[in-house]
């Protein structure tokens, strides 16, 4: 079960990867197990998030977010700093989409959020998972 993922725009170098691929928008998602990989470490432009994290308390529930900080915005919401995500603590990232613009990450954050996007996420992104 893929449990990270990462994004890069057309054009850019490929891995060699057994990860199964999608395209949004004029982006390749690429998901594969064991860990992610943006790059070539030689571009360390500020990269924007859209994330989806999963209640450990609560199997079935989950939460959708952006940011440009992910490893302090998930510990926020593990902290209680976020009233959307206070009851469900602790929480676990299941998933992530590193773009390089803003509005390419908000935008694929409405996305998920909408019910196309929700199914798109249960079928594509999360295999595996508990329906939600």
């Amino acid at each position: 079960m893929p449990s990270e993922a990462w994004v890069r725009e057309k054009g850019e170098e490929t891995w060699n990867t057994r990860a199964s691929s999608y395209e949004w928008h004029g982006h390749s998602l690429q998901a594969k197990e064991g860990g992610w990989k943006l790059g070539t470490g030689a571009d360390r432009r500020t990269m924007f998030y859209a994330y989806i994290i999963e209640s450990e308390a609560h199997r079935n529930r989950r939460y959708i977010g952006f940011t440009a900080d992910l490893r302090t915005r998930v510990e926020d919401h593990n902290l209680g700093r976020n009233v959307s995500t206070k009851t469900g603590r602790p929480w676990k990232l299941v998933f992530y989409a590193a773009f390089q613009e803003k509005a390419d990450a908000m935008s694929f954050e409405s996305y998920l959020k909408t019910a196309s996007g929700k199914a798109f996420a249960r079928k594509r992104l999360l295999p595996g998972s508990l329906e939600a």
